[in-house]
């Protein structure tokens, strides 16, 4: 067992591969401390190579599934996941298309990053990018 094992942080919720941070943050800081959790900082500096995880791409009905038990444990109703409206179009942070019915093809300029909300028959929503809540990190592969 490491060092880093052993510390504890009550912000963090780990359970890998998903993991539920509990710190308020705007969608931006979110995807940086995504990437900053275990990330491999004696690597070259790549932002998309040298880091573990990433804001959370949902990219199966098991996946929204298992996100959506997850947190529930939040301190916000809502929590960010890796969606975001970008280049005219709706993206995972991971590079993938969504595959959503109800996302606004044209949204409001502020209103360009995906939540997930703790209850609700359609849990994604669309949010301001500046403000502050919880979010998931999903290791990657």
């Amino acid at each position: 067992m490491t060092d880093r094992c052993q510390l504890r942080l009550f912000f963090l919720c780990y359970n890998e591969p998903l993991v539920l941070v509990r710190e308020n943050k705007t969608w931006e800081e979110a995807l940086a401390s995504c990437r900053a959790l275990a990330a491999d900082h004696d690597a070259e500096p790549d932002a998309f190579r040298n880091h573990r995880y990433d804001l959370a791409s949902l990219l199966s009905d098991s996946d929204y599934a298992y996100a959506r038990t997850q947190i529930q444990s939040a301190t916000t109703d809502e929590v960010w996941m890796g969606l975001r409206f970008l280049a005219g179009g709706w993206l995972w942070v991971n590079g993938d298309g969504v595959q959503h019915d109800g996302l606004p093809p044209h949204p409001e300029a502020r209103r360009r990053c995906g939540a997930l909300a703790k209850s609700g028959d359609d849990s994604w929503t669309i949010r301001d990018c500046s403000e502050r809540r919880n979010f998931l990190c999903l290791q990657r592969t």
